[in-house]
């Protein structure tokens, strides 16, 4: 009997420590009108400024943390930051170079807060509406279980994306006319630092504890 308490406590331990949701967390950023973004072209390069102050606008355009619970309304925001990516590579990717950190925070409804540093690594120019590409590290996070099961200071990067807003032409256009654009975020989202895999030890003890159990009760049953 206490083997068998044993082996249901482990399968239980082991099946109610998983974020399921972990990978599918994420931080989704809404649109704005502000502006504050310009891209301009060099011929080769597009040099790309971000005012601080880019992101939420009262009760529009603003961010929600998605998981398991209902996505919570919160804001975002971005510190300034010029930077210059190119030449385009393959792909339609433009490689970061030189100063590419900005600071980023989200802030939910419900308390939840979120700081960190962005640093961009591409921008992918496929249509009017380019995206950057970059990885978030993560230096403050507070909230409720859900939030900063997520994302924790300790984990790995956090992939995040921002569609920018209609340039008018795509990015190699802008850059070989040498054009300018000032442009605003369209969407976006920052991807939990919790990976999906790193719960499946626990998962698979689960499994193996409840076969386990299974296994033993049907031989009672024949015996």
């Amino acid at each position: 009997m206490i083997r068998k308490l044993t082996l249901a406590g482990f399968a239980v331990v082991g099946l109610l420590a998983i974020p399921l949701n972990a990978q599918a967390d994420q931080i989704t950023l809404g649109n704005n009108n502000l502006g504050g973004i310009t891209v301009t072209g060099t011929g080769t390069l597009a040099n790309v400024t971000i005012a601080a102050g880019t992101g939420c606008i009262a009760s529009f355009g603003c961010a929600t943390f998605q998981s398991a619970v209902p996505a919570e309304l919160g804001g975002y925001s971005l510190g300034p930051l010029s930077f210059t990516a190119g030449p385009e590579g393959a792909g339609g990717l433009y490689p970061s170079i030189g100063a590419n950190t900005e600071t980023f925070s989200y802030t939910g409804q419900d308390g939840d807060s979120l700081t960190g540093t962005i640093h961009w690594n591409t921008i992918q120019d496929n249509s009017p509406n380019p995206k950057l590409f970059g990885s978030l590290t993560i230096l403050t996070v507070s909230g409720d279980a859900a939030f900063t099961s997520a994302f924790v200071v300790s984990g790995p990067q956090s992939p995040i994306d921002m569609t920018l807003q209609s340039l008018g032409m795509t990015l190699d256009a802008l850059v070989s006319g040498s054009h300018t654009a000032t442009v605003g975020i369209s969407s976006g989202q920052v991807v939990s630092n919790v990976p999906l895999p790193a719960a499946l030890p626990l998962f698979a003890s689960g499994l193996v504890g409840l076969g386990l159990l299974g296994r033993r009760k049907r031989k009672a049953i024949a015996a």
